[in-house]
């Protein structure tokens, strides 16, 4: 029986790769089989399969020692031919003296002090302070100017800025800052009329609170102002200059007190 079993089992051609395997390394085998051949690999507690073809299968162990791989070969007939090899010797990665004990562990060595990063950070945390304290004089003075500004009227506040911007210059930038100013001032007088309004419910709002003229002037500067920062054509003006003169018109007549 042993005998009728050892001629049965036939030895293939094979080609290994690597040929000194280690534990854990994917071992490929490529059987030399005749044409219209394929091999099914039979499974092993030995090795484990990680991919398999016709003729070639990649394997791998994960102990020591040897083994055979065994496995089924059939072709256009319905014969089948169980086959086996080739001895696949996995060695060890540790060295045979290796008596598994971890390298010892030395104290880490001072790294000898960097002057040079003491001085960066000196110097580093001496800008912070001064750029902190540019800001907060700045915050300072801008805060003494806003009180100063708020302590005028809408009217005289909203005059001196049109005022201002007389001088300046006749480009998008001078419409953009009249209608800046008149929404400021709207938002002064009336503090529903606030500046996140946007141009549409403003003038919803303020219809029917102030007079057709102002309102007029109104629409005409906002929506040009709209169209200068939102549209890819701007507001297609010619000057911009007669927008300062157009929002005196937004001044908002003071109602005459009874007399008493």
């Amino acid at each position: 029986m042993t005998l009728l079993l050892t001629i049965l089992l036939t030895t293939l051609s094979v080609r290994q790769h690597p040929a000194s395997p280690s534990v854990g390394d994917p071992i490929t085998l490529e059987y030399q089989l005749a044409p219209g051949q394929r091999l099914t690999l039979r499974p092993s507690p030995d090795f484990e399969i990680v991919s398999s073809g016709d003729r070639s299968f990649v394997v791998r162990a994960f102990q020591t020692g040897k083994f055979i791989p065994e496995g089924m070969v059939s072709g256009p007939s319905e014969k089948r031919e169980r086959v086996r090899g080739p001895l696949v010797t996995i060695r060890s990665v540790l060295a045979k003296d290796d008596q598994l004990k971890p390298a010892p562990l030395h104290p880490p060595v001072p790294l000898p002090r960097n002057r040079a990063a003491d001085v960066a950070l000196a110097a580093a945390a001496i800008a912070a302070m001064a750029a902190w304290a540019c800001v907060a004089l700045l915050s300072r003075r801008r805060g003494s100017g806003s009180v100063q500004a708020s302590r005028l009227s809408p009217d005289e506040e909203f005059f001196e800025t049109l005022q201002a911007l007389r001088d300046a210059a006749d480009n998008p930038q001078l419409l953009i800052a009249v209608a800046d100013a008149s929404r400021r001032y709207l938002s002064r007088v009336e503090e529903r009329w606030g500046r996140e309004l946007t141009t549409f419910e403003l003038l919803g709002q303020a219809g029917g609170a102030l007079p057709e003229h102002t309102l007029r002037s109104l629409r005409h500067i906002l929506t040009a102002a709209d169209l200068e920062k939102f549209s890819p054509w701007g507001s297609r003006v010619s000057g911009f200059r007669q927008f300062v003169e157009e929002a005196r018109g937004i001044l908002i007549p003071k109602k005459e007190e009874p007399a008493a």
